[in-house]
C-alpha cells in the first residue's frame, strides 16, 4: 500500500486527475504478470485492518487569488467562512457517507485505524471526520476524510461543495475543534448511509433528486442485495472481494 499525493487543481481538473491516476495504475498492473492494483476500501482482513481511502483537500479563493479560509488575525488562523464551511460538512457528514463510502465493504473500515467514525473536526487531527490544515494562506485546507478508495471523485467533490456551501450560505455555527462531547457517530452500514442521504434535502436538491434516486436504487439493488444470501461473514467477505477487488 502506498499514498499518492496529487497537486492542487481548480474545479473539475482535480477529479479528472484523480480518475487518470486510478485508471493509469490499473492499466499498468494489467500489463504486468502477477500484479493487481485495487482501490477496494477494505481488501485484506483483521490481520491488516488499514483500508484504502481518498482524502479530499478543499480550499476556497477569491478572484484576486486570496485564500478565503485563512485569517492571520484569528487565533487558529481560520476565517469565519472556513468555520461555516466546516459546520456545513459536519451537518451533512452522515449523508455524505453514502457517496463517499458507496460499497458494503466500505463499512468494514469503520472504527478501524485512520478511518473516521465520530463526527467532529480538528486541526491536524488524524482521526477527525474533517481535518484542517492552517500553515499559511497557500497551505490552508479543509480535508474531507470520509471517502474510500471505491468512491466516485466527481460525486465526492460535488457533495462536499454542496455541504460546505450550505454552511456558508446559512452561517452555520461551528463547534470547537476536537469536540467529541455528544458527538454523533457516522453510519455503520451502506443502507444506513443511503437512508441519511435520502432525507438530506440540501444534498438531494444540490445533486438533483433524479441522480440521488437512481444512485440509491443502484446501490440497494446492485450492491446491498448482492450479499443478502451470504450465510457467514467469511462468505460475504469473499463475495465482496470478488466484486470489488478490481
Amino acid at each position: 500500500m502506498f499514498e499518492a499525493i496529487l497537486k492542487p487543481k481548480f474545479g473539475i481538473e482535480c477529479t479528472d486527475m484523480t480518475m487518470n491516476i486510478k485508471e493509469g495504475l490499473m492499466e499498468m498492473a494489467a500489463n504486468l504478470e502477477h500484479h493487481v492494483v485495487t482501490f477496494m476500501a477494505y481488501p485484506l482482513s483483521e490481520k491488516n485492518p488499514i483500508g484504502t481511502n481518498i482524502h479530499l483537500n478543499v480550499s476556497l479563493w477569491n478572484k484576486n487569488g486570496e485564500s478565503l479560509f485563512y485569517d492571520a488575525s484569528a487565533p487558529d488562523k481560520l476565517s469565519v467562512i472556513a468555520k461555516y464551511w466546516i459546520a456545513g460538512m459536519l451537518r451533512h457528514s452522515k449523508a455524505l457517507c453514502a457517496l463517499c463510502r458507496p460499497t458494503v465493504n466500505c463499512y468494514r473500515a469503520v472504527y478501524k485505524p485512520f478511518c473516521p467514525s465520530t463526527i467532529f473536526w480538528g486541526i491536524e487531527h488524524g482521526e477527525a471526520t474533517i481535518r484542517v490544515k492552517n500553515e499559511s494562506p497557500s497551505k490552508t485546507y479543509i480535508e474531507n476524510r470520509l471517502p474510500s478508495g471505491k468512491s466516485n471523485p466527481y460525486l465526492v467533490v460535488a457533495s462536499t461543495i454542496a455541504a460546505g456551501l450550505d454552511g456558508v450560505l446559512n452561517k452555520l455555527e461551528c463547534p470547537p475543534a476536537g469536540s467529541v462531547d455528544n458527538a454523533e457517530t457516522l453510519p455503520h452500514s451502506l443502507e444506513e448511509a443511503l437512508e441519511e442521504l435520502e432525507k438530506d434535502d440540501v444534498l438531494v436538491s444540490a445533486l438533483g433528486s433524479e441522480l440521488v434516486t437512481w444512485f440509491v436504487k443502484c446501490k440497494r439493488v446492485g450492491e446491498i442485495d448482492l450479499f443478502k444470501d451470504a450465510e457467514t461473514d467469511e462468505e460475504k467477505f469473499a463475495m465482496e472481494k470478488e466484486c470489488h477487488l478490481l
